[in-house]
């Protein structure tokens, strides 16, 4: 082993596939000038174990890059690595002070990849982010962030190739009021970015520019709903926990069907809202509607819909077809007596809708009809009658 005066002379020195270690708590100035560059720079393939120690950023009135840069590129001379760069940083806290820009920065750039693991790294008060992963791929497990400036704790641009980054471990805690923002305006979505999520607690997750851009929870804490398009699949929003007041998610199936703005999933198919009103089978993809009433923009400007093919049960079929024929009817509406015409709606509605081809195959179907159809035809009409003399 070789001892170093300075982290930044350890890394210097570093060759690929080294260890660094940090042995002590350490406060180190940013002296860079650049907003790109790294108080600490890592352009290798090498680990650096903190040892549970604190990497704590001083303003030396000049600096603003960040406080660790992971990058394919030499900051200094612009070479890049002569081949995909794999660094592990463990078992460290980094403390921007606000002085640094991101905690850690790593970056990539079309043609040369970076792949990144942090475990147990903790990335505090930095003026941005405090995890930046643009162009790169970063697996954390056990990752804090708190204190940052933007109010982010993860930023996710794939402005130069795809991006990713996957967040497991249960002492994971990324308590800024975004713990994770996908931004693609960069690149147009040209570029795909992805994160997925297993463990840990959060805040909410935030897609600033969503093209192409993709989440996957599958568990953790969140304080706000997880929506549909954010769960891993076979998973579904869990309801809010009353004790925490936390939201998470659990295993089920969506259903492309919305009913009233809300989706159709495994958990509600049998009784979407509780009372008795809607129910979906999705063995028959078939929707039930049991004297449900809506007002509202619905999903899609529509009270019901659905990406598929589904069957449609409506009961109460006579209520609709005499409460609502005054609205395709205005003609049947007496105003003298201020009542609907009601043995005249069903006739108007049909003389002033019908071509009088379809006209004469309604009545050749009703005259070829058998006796079971005629009968039918009769206690509808009468419930029709019935409920216009209501209305």
């Amino acid at each position: 082993n070789v001892g170093y005066a300075t982290l930044a002379e350890a890394v210097a020195a570093a060759q690929d596939g080294d260890t660094v270690e940090l042995l002590v708590d350490v406060e180190i100035k940013d002296t860079t000038t650049d907003q790109n560059a790294g108080t600490i720079a890592v352009n290798k393939s090498i680990t650096i174990d903190g040892g549970n120690h604190t990497v704590k950023i001083i303003d030396d009135g000049k600096g603003k890059g960040h406080a660790f840069s992971l990058t394919v590129k030499d900051q200094n001379t612009g070479a890049y690595a002569s081949g995909d760069l794999t660094i592990t940083i463990k078992d460290l806290v980094v403390d921007g002070n606000n002085v640094a820009k991101h905690g850690i920065n790593v970056y990539g750039e079309a043609g040369h990849a970076i792949a990144v693991t942090l475990d147990n790294v903790e990335t505090k008060n930095n003026r941005c982010f405090g995890l930046n992963v643009n162009s790169a791929v970063v697996n954390a497990n056990d990752l804090k962030a708190s204190g940052n400036g933007w109010g982010k704790s993860v930023g996710i641009d794939p402005k130069y190739q795809n991006a990713s980054l996957t967040i497991s471990g249960e002492n994971t805690n990324l308590a800024d009021t975004y713990s994770v923002d996908m931004d693609n305006s960069s690149s147009g979505g040209a570029n795909a970015a992805s994160v997925g999520i297993s463990e840990g607690t959060y805040t909410q997750l935030l897609q600033s520019s969503p093209d192409n851009t993709t989440f996957a929870v599958s568990g953790g804490t969140f304080t706000s709903v997880v929506p549909d398009d954010f769960c891993a699949d076979g998973f579904i929003p869990a309801e809010q926990d009353p004790d925490t007041g936390l939201y998470t998610v659990k295993t089920g199936t969506f259903y492309d069907v919305w009913v009233g703005g809300t989706r159709i999933t495994s958990a509600n198919a049998a009784d979407v809202f509780g009372d008795g009103k809607v129910s979906y089978d999705p063995a028959t993809a078939t929707l039930t509607l049991n004297g449900y009433t809506y007002s509202g923009a619905g999903h899609e400007g529509s009270a019901v819909y659905t990406a598929g093919d589904i069957a449609v049960v409506v009961a109460g079929g006579c209520y609709f077809l005499g409460g609502f024929g005054r609205l395709f009817v205005p003609t049947a509406f007496n105003a003298g007596t201020g009542r609907f015409a009601f043995d005249s709606i069903v006739p108007t509605m049909l003389g002033q809708n019908l071509p009088d081809v379809l006209m004469a195959l309604v009545l050749l179907l009703v005259l070829s009809a058998s006796m079971s159809t005629l009968a039918s035809l009769v206690l509808t009409s009468s419930s029709t009658m019935t409920l216009d003399l209501i209305y």
